[in-house]
């Protein structure tokens, strides 16, 4: 992405400049220029929402009469089934912006009554997820005393549930509870929207509806876990053999399948990165945007017609406008709507660079998943687009804080070499805690590579330097982490974050942020990063 290191478009008038031509014909400057940024914001959710493995552009074609398609995208074949990679690596690529500081289980969920014959051959759907005790376990038992997160959220990336102000309000109840053990388990049955009361839950389980007939729920389990807070030397503890165990016992089945035998069957099927999960999603519609516009449009036309698509009062007045103007997509690559998709996506990497500066370089959004669904601004539509095109499946501000670096606090661009970089945490004052920022899990600090945002390659498979991984205090009390291409004479291994040469990037990561926090309220700002 040659856009990330300087500004090409500085405002949405300049990108609505791109369909000046087109407009003169149809006179819709707003709505069009909305719905392509909508438009490209659905495609990289769906696509991955979708579990579909084929590339971006190996979609039919849109031909013949009528300007919509018909919407009737086959579902997913691994809807409502667990899943988790065996490992994560440079080579996953599935999933922008994917770390290594968690253990991974999701499904895409299919709760839609009306995929199903009627009458069905069992009361579907209704799905079971049980989920084990991180009570500390008895001699019998196997350790899952490991601290979790539940991530809901829609092929949107709306969040559920989610405060309206994360920093006035107080932190929604869990649906379904999670956090830092002890929590007792339990067995939930899943509704959509549509349940009207029957079936009835199974006894002993609770009663969960959710607001999409098509969501996606990702458990991630924490590494490490320390069990004396975040003190000024966090005693956190190897907790990987433990989290493995929570997700394999981890169980979503059918409503029929768990009547019929509970303690069998659904549970994760953990495969490995490859080919699975080493599909670049990504780079394959960035650069279909770049080299075929037309396409990418049509392909985002028939994924807003998607029945897996939620109602959104947005995108159906935006996609009946794209409907009207754009018809069966047959335009060329070099026409006005080819020259507006590019310019919306360059506006949707510019808006993620450089809209929401915190300071020392450092980009950060408040508003992950928590977007009015009715609110049809372009700086909406363009904050939802970009965090998808850098942060798939992030979770909301309540649950973890993202600060990302293109640049150093010169604001040059970051750029890996022998001597690289040092970022410091001042000491903490008052020197109770230990540096970074505040915290109830653990913060992260990850390198990226330009394109694509995936881990980078390294010797020793190290990709994070963190508060649980041992780095080395100064003799102030300061923490430093140093970027380099190569381990700096004299930096504990601890210390060395391992960059490739040229251009590369950074995220900083705090799961579990305070409530009511300097994270939460965005007033947190991370020390510029220099160059040594």
């Amino acid at each position: 992405m040659k856009t990330l290191t300087k500004t090409r478009i500085t405002h949405p008038r300049d990108f609505t400049n791109q369909f000046r031509g087109i407009l003169k014909k149809f006179a819709v400057i707003r709505p069009i220029a909305s719905c392509v940024l909508c438009s490209v914001f659905l495609a990289l959710a769906v696509w991955t929402v979708s579990g579909s493995q084929r590339p971006a552009g190996a979609s039919q074609r849109s031909s013949g009469a009528g300007h919509q398609p018909s919407g009737g995208c086959a579902l997913p074949p691994n809807s409502n089934v667990l899943v988790g990679p065996e490992r994560v690596s440079p080579v996953y690529q599935s999933v922008v912006m994917i770390n290594d500081d968690t253990i991974y289980c999701s499904a895409f969920l299919n709760l839609d009554p009306t995929v199903y014959p009627s009458p069905a051959p069992s009361p579907e759907p209704m799905m079971i997820l049980t989920v084990p005790s991180t009570d500390s376990p008895d001699a019998c038992s196997p350790d899952t005393s490991v601290t979790y997160s539940i991530l809901i959220l829609s092929p949107y990336g709306d969040v559920y549930p989610v405060a309206s102000d994360p920093c006035a309000t107080p932190t929604p109840p869990q649906v379904i509870p999670h956090g830092a053990p002890p929590i007792p388990g339990g067995t939930y049955a899943l509704v959509g929207p549509d349940y009207t009361g029957s079936p009835s839950p199974p006894p002993g389980t609770t009663l969960v509806q959710l607001p999409w007939n098509y969501p996606t729920i990702i458990f991630r389990s924490d590494k490490y876990h320390s069990f004396a807070g975040p003190t000024a030397t966090p005693a956190y503890v190897n907790q990987i053999n433990e989290a493995n165990r929570f997700r394999s016992l981890l169980q979503l089945q059918t409503l029929s399948q768990y009547d019929n035998c509970p303690k069998t069957g659904g549970y994760p099927d953990i495969k490995p990165e490859v080919p699975d999960f080493a599909i670049p999603y990504k780079t394959t519609a960035d650069n279909e945007i770049a080299k075929h516009p037309i396409a990418f449009l049509r392909e985002l036309q028939t994924a807003v017609h998607s029945v897996r698509t939620p109602p959104n009062t947005c995108a159906a007045a935006l996609s009946a406008q794209f409907d009207a103007l754009f018809g069966n997509g047959q335009w060329a690559d070099n026409s006005q709507f080819g020259r507006g998709a590019r310019a919306a996506h360059d506006q949707i990497e510019n808006n993620y660079v450089n809209g929401h500066q915190v300071g020392n370089h450092w980009t950060h959004f408040t508003n992950i998943g928590n977007w009015d669904p009715d609110n049809i601004s372009i700086s909406n539509a363009i904050d939802r687009s970009s965090i998808t095109e850098f942060c798939q499946f992030c979770n909301d501000i309540n649950s973890a804080g993202y600060y990302h670096a293109f640049n150093d606090g010169q604001g040059h661009a970051l750029k890996g070499d022998k001597r690289g970089y040092v970022l410091t945490f001042p000491s903490p004052t008052p020197p109770g805690v230990y540096p970074g920022p505040a915290t109830t899990r653990f913060w992260s600090l990850t390198a990226y590579t330009p394109d694509a945002i995936e881990l980078i390659p390294n010797s020793i498979n190290k990709y994070e330097v963190a508060s649980y991984s041992g780095a080395h205090l100064n003799s102030d009390g300061s923490l430093s982490i140093y970027m380099a291409t190569e381990r700096p004479d004299g930096v504990p291994i601890e210390n060395w974050l391992p960059v490739q040469n040229g251009p590369f990037n950074v995220v900083l990561r705090d799961y579990g942020p305070p409530e009511g926090g300097s994270v939460v309220c965005d007033t947190y700002i991370p020390p510029a990063i220099q160059k040594r």
